[in-house]
């Protein structure tokens, strides 16, 4: 195997370039040989991956494998040999020699770890060595790193030639030790930019990164629940309670509230001030939150939906994740600073239940809402989330947190 960039130069792609497979096959004629190989490239699991991320060059017996396709590409080398138990072999990886499995549609006891467990582990070793030394490089704080790689595959094809065995998709969630959420992508970046397993396998099938920090810290702040500015004032609401969790990783609100009436549907919508110190009033105001959406970097999306019972008391309860808003955003800003954000959860009176419209009423800003009813200033975005009705809509109350 030769591959470019695998020392991590920034600037050059270490995906390997060229596999050479050099076969010593004891006892078969050549036309047997040939046929052997031809099962090899039809029914294993990697091979037929492999092929479609770089050319496999293969010789047998006294042909002589060839050299490095280019010059300066590092080499890697194996050798794999059959072991005196059916089924296992016997893996010499620069002198430090592994037990290898076959897989049980080979009739293999697939106990010792398997090719694809290799293959499994390389990706995942892969990234936990570079997000390492990458840590060491940038002068960040690593406590560890986990990686969990799953593939697809069709099995029935390593004993069916005419089922294609090859890796359909490929997962990979890694677990990050840092504190902060940009520390994690940036590793997490790395990995993708340097490893040769990562930029060699994604040549043939689809490879999914998730990452989340490990031991995210979460700050607690309690907040105030108030009468929207809308309704005229803006004082505080008897009998309510509202709290919000942060960490790096996002923000979960919960907010009991009174006060509203029975029969009606509301809306809770995240109103956010990723840089609050932009806002000119403190807490926030709407004129911040629409007027200055480009200097604060604000941002409101859907949050919850209830229809009110005849107490008049409701629970409201969201989660938003870091990072771009993908519900419906009202101005395109994301949730960028969960820790550092100004948050709002506003809720929205939707007037009394119109039953054929409830989907819309419950999980819309516009839903149910005459055009009139809704605030001139808003964005487009928003007067055009919903369908509309013919109830009189407005802005009742608040849940306000500062951090």
């Amino acid at each position: 195997m030769t591959c470019a960039g695998c020392p991590g130069a920034a600037d050059v792609d270490p995906h390997v370039q060229e596999f050479r497979a050099h076969l010593t096959l004891e006892g078969p004629s050549a036309e047997q040989a040939d046929a052997l190989f031809e099962q090899w490239s039809l029914r294993c699991p990697i091979y037929t991956t492999l092929i479609k991320t770089a050319p496999i060059e293969v010789t047998v017996n006294d042909e002589e494998m060839g050299g490095k396709s280019a010059e300066g590409l590092a080499t890697a080398t194996i050798e794999a040999s059959l072991s005196n138990q059916p089924g296992r072999a016997i893996v010499n990886v620069r002198n430090n020699y592994l037990i290898v499995d076959s897989v049980p549609p080979l009739g293999g006891p697939n106990l010792e770890v398997n090719p694809m467990d290799l293959l499994l582990a390389a990706q995942g070793s892969c990234g936990a060595v570079i997000m390492e030394r990458a840590a060491i490089d940038n002068d960040i704080a690593l406590g560890g790193v986990t990686g969990t790689v799953s593939v697809d595959f069709d099995a029935r094809g390593m004993s069916d030639p005419s089922i294609d065995p090859s890796i359909q998709a490929m997962r990979v969630a890694w677990e990050v030790d840092v504190e902060k959420s940009a520390d994690a992508q940036f590793l997490v970046d790395e990995w993708l930019a340097r490893c040769p397993i990562y930029n060699t396998l994604r040549r043939a099938m689809d490879v999914s990164v998730t990452h989340r920090l490990a031991n995210p810290v979460v700050h607690q702040v309690r907040g105030q629940v108030v009468s929207h500015p809308a309704t005229g004032a803006m004082a505080p609401i008897a009998g309510t309670a509202a709290t919000i969790y942060t960490s790096e990783e996002g923000a979960t609100a919960w907010m009991h509230t009174t006060g509203l009436t029975p029969g009606n549907v509301y809306t809770a919508w995240w109103v956010i001030a990723n840089n609050p110190e932009a806002c000119e009033e403190d807490p926030c105001s709407g004129a911040d939150f629409i007027g200055k959406a480009d200097a604060a970097q604000t941002e409101v999306t859907y949050a919850d939906g209830i229809l009110a019972g005849e107490s008049g008391e409701a629970n409201f309860v969201a989660h938003l994740p870091v990072d771009d808003v993908e519900n419906n955003p009202w101005f395109g800003n994301g949730f960028t600073s969960p820790t550092g954000a100004e948050i709002h959860l506003v809720i929205n009176d939707h007037g009394p239940l119109i039953p054929e419209m409830a989907d819309t009423m419950l999980n819309s800003y516009r839903g149910g809402c005459t055009d009139e009813s809704l605030p001139g200033s808003f964005p487009d975005t928003a007067k055009a989330d919903g369908e509309p009705g013919t109830n009189t809509c407005g802005l009742a109350q608040a849940g306000v947190f500062q951090q």
